[in-house]
């Protein structure tokens, strides 16, 4: 459930993830996917990384928003993301609704018309 004033980061997910063992003998589960910054100049998502517990934690396609929680390790902040309560992108930052024209049309149904 979001909580006010809670920080969440807009992640594409295409569903993917990579198992192995690590050198020590543990097995891992890395999900794969692509995360935007909170910078406005760069308009294009990173790629990311995320470890989960088990394949279900693994996004599903889709875009995504994904709390984010932090915590202070050897004096610096450690930020996790938290997949288990990630919400469809949609529900935490709607979409805005396209411009209504004085003669009632939208942009998009006048550009349609002028073809």
């Amino acid at each position: 459930m979001a909580q006010p004033n809670q920080l969440f980061v807009r992640v594409i997910s295409h569903g993917t993830f990579r198992e192995g063992t690590s050198q020590k003998g543990n097995a891992y589960i890395m999900g794969e996917a692509f995360a935007f910054e909170s910078d406005a100049n760069n308009p294009y998502p990173q790629k990311i990384s995320y470890y989960c517990e088990s394949k279900d934690d693994v996004l599903k396609s889709g875009e995504w928003a994904v709390p984010v929680s932090y915590l202070v390790r050897d004096n610096r902040l450690d930020f996790r993301l938290n997949t288990k309560e990630a919400v469809p992108y949609e529900l935490i930052f709607p979409k805005p609704k396209p411009a209504v024209q004085a003669n009632g049309a939208t942009p998009s149904t006048t550009a349609t018309k002028a073809n």
